[in-house]
């Protein structure tokens, strides 16, 4: 019917700037840079499409869930919490949401010694690498 609805059904969850994931000044820990994209605020592939924002954050190194855990694989993802879209770790790929969360990256912690990967969805990076689309012939 109208924009938002063009918007809903035709964009996804990802970033379109920022979300560079580096070390972090204390041992072991994560800084997310602040960075901007669209998600969706349920899990529905069709659900309310929002721009949003996110500040710098700081993960920290740890044995609890949400930490950087040590010799695991972390999934670096953004999720919209209660309405607020926040960085977060996690070591359990499945639980990353299809239309509500998107990845940003994955980080190996090895003691002090962090492996980063800086990948994840880029909705500019996609939008850019389309071919223009024209018209060349109307039924």
């Amino acid at each position: 019917d109208d924009l938002q609805d063009l918007i809903n059904n035709t964009m996804s969850a990802g970033r379109t700037s920022g979300g560079l994931i580096e070390a972090s000044s204390a041992a072991g820990n994560v800084k997310v840079n602040l960075g901007t994209g669209f998600i969706k605020i349920t899990d529905s592939p069709n659900g309310l499409t929002r721009s949003f924002n996110w500040p710098n954050t700081i993960i920290v190194a740890g044995a609890l869930p949400g930490n950087i855990i040590d010799k695991e694989t972390n999934y670096i993802y953004i999720d919209y919490s209660a309405g607020v879209p926040v960085p977060k770790a996690t070591t359990d790929r499945t639980t990353i949401e299809l239309n509500r969360m998107f990845t940003l990256g994955r980080v190996y912690r090895d003691g002090v010694t962090l492996h980063i990967v800086n990948s994840g969805s880029t909705e500019l990076d996609f939008h850019s690498t389309m071919p223009p689309v024209s018209v060349t012939k109307r039924i």
